[in-house]
């Protein structure tokens, strides 16, 4: 009986330890709860329910990268020398989903726009009918 006491003492102390999360003060978590959004949690300490919500990390801080220095030639033929400083916050923005919506479908980012300038009269038309229509 001892031994079945503290196999389950052992379980319950590793779900504590894995629903304690702690995000520092330039990170934020996105919280998901059966795989469906529920909210957005600052820095501190965060508890989770542990195999019914999920936490996503998502880091606020800008990245700055230094491109050196380069020699461009313009468009009429002077030579210039440039440099340039980027600054990304590429972790805010989602990243577009590779999956489609439905199965046997492309993503989105795959299809064709349904409406596009077609017609050489420049008006906006349907490219799969006819222009005359």
């Amino acid at each position: 009986m001892p031994i079945f006491l503290i196999v389950v003492v052992a379980l319950i102390a590793l779900l504590v330890i894995s629903s304690v999360r702690v995000l520092n003060e330039y990170e934020r978590a996105v919280m998901f709860t059966l795989g469906r959004f529920t909210g957005v949690r600052g820095p501190g300490l965060i508890i989770l329910w542990p195999v019914i919500q999920r936490m996503s990390k998502v880091d606020l801080r800008v990245i700055v990268l230094n491109i050196p220095k380069q020699d461009v030639i313009t468009r009429d033929n002077v030579s210039v020398k440039v440099n340039a400083v980027v600054y990304s916050a590429s972790s805010i923005r989602p990243r577009p989903s590779s999956r489609s919506p439905t199965p046997g479908t492309p993503p989105a980012r795959w299809r064709k726009p349904r409406y596009a300038r077609c017609s050489a009269s420049m008006r906006w038309t349907n490219c799969s009918r006819s222009a005359t229509r």
